[in-house]
């Protein structure tokens, strides 16, 4: 059974806070996601310096949320510089970029029943780019 991704921001939002993409009362999507904060609880597991393992990843929408949280405090810490050109808009792209793949490099670690499993949480996680995903799949996980 899929976790609904209303249900995962339900989940992760209520316990660990991080950045939900409902409103309060999770019936409604909003255009942009709100913070939500439970204190030290937040800025730890969120933090750029957290590892996070999902132990059984199906669609990877729970690391998604993870990754989401982890990739706006990584963003927060960078530099940022005022839009003025469209090579400065590029160049903000390409960095915005690198942040959410180092955050998926560096942060995340997702262990997968299957190996279709492992295949959508990594397409759900870096698309179709050449991100590194810390993705696993073990034949005989229990042995």
């Amino acid at each position: 059974m899929l976790t609904p991704w209303r249900v995962v921001n339900m989940h992760l939002g209520d316990t660990l806070g991080g950045y939900s993409f409902f409103n309060e009362t999770h019936d409604e999507r909003l255009d942009a996601p709100r913070y939500i904060d439970h204190g030290e609880v937040t800025a730890e597991v969120f933090s750029p310096t957290s590892r996070i393992l999902e132990i059984n990843s199906k669609s990877g929408l729970y690391p998604l949320y993870a990754a989401y949280s982890i990739y706006r405090s990584r963003l927060a810490l960078s530099s940022s510089t005022q839009i003025i050109s469209p090579d400065a808009i590029e160049r903000q792209k390409e960095e915005h970029l690198r942040l959410w793949d180092k955050t998926l490099a560096e942060n995340l670690f997702i262990v997968c029943k299957t190996p279709m499993a492992k295949s959508i949480t990594r397409r759900t996680l870096a698309g179709f780019r050449k991100a590194k995903v810390n993705t696993r799949h073990f034949e005989d996980l229990i042995n």
